[in-house]
């Protein structure tokens, strides 16, 4: 109706608890944060019960052998500053989660990527070992 759409908008405030500090909220050395930035963060995709589903990835291909995912990403995604979102902050993220390899061995993917290539500004490539 017109009067929702007249309304003044107003500020809303999450709380969050948590029976320990969650640190800095850093996604690359997790500490006690990895269940409120699960809040926050959004991958390029997610595992349901009903398969994977596509998130900050629109859509993905697979090469024949498995070694090679190229991610088209998309367009219409910032970052809370008003940054775009794109295949440069992709490679960004895991070339940090690479920096950080020992506090990422429990997943199991950190341990198989060989390197991350921009192709272009929303198709970021993923090789694996």
């Amino acid at each position: 109706s017109n009067k929702e759409l007249t309304e003044k908008k107003e500020n809303k405030v999450l709380s969050y608890t948590t029976v320990k500090d969650i640190g800095d909220m850093n996604p690359h050395v997790y500490g006690g944060s990895m269940s409120a930035e699960s809040m926050i963060y959004e991958p390029l995709v997610r595992n349901t019960k009903d398969g994977i589903k596509p998130l900050l990835a629109k859509k993905w291909d697979i090469s024949p052998d498995g070694k090679t995912y190229t991610f088209y990403l998309r367009d219409d995604v910032s970052f809370h500053d008003g940054t775009k979102f794109d295949a440069d902050a992709v490679k960004k993220n895991i070339d940090a989660v690479q920096q950080n390899k020992k506090l990422h061995s429990w997943l199991k993917l950190s341990t198989l990527i060989d390197d991350v290539k921009v192709k272009d500004k929303y198709t970021v490539q993923l090789h694996l070992k």
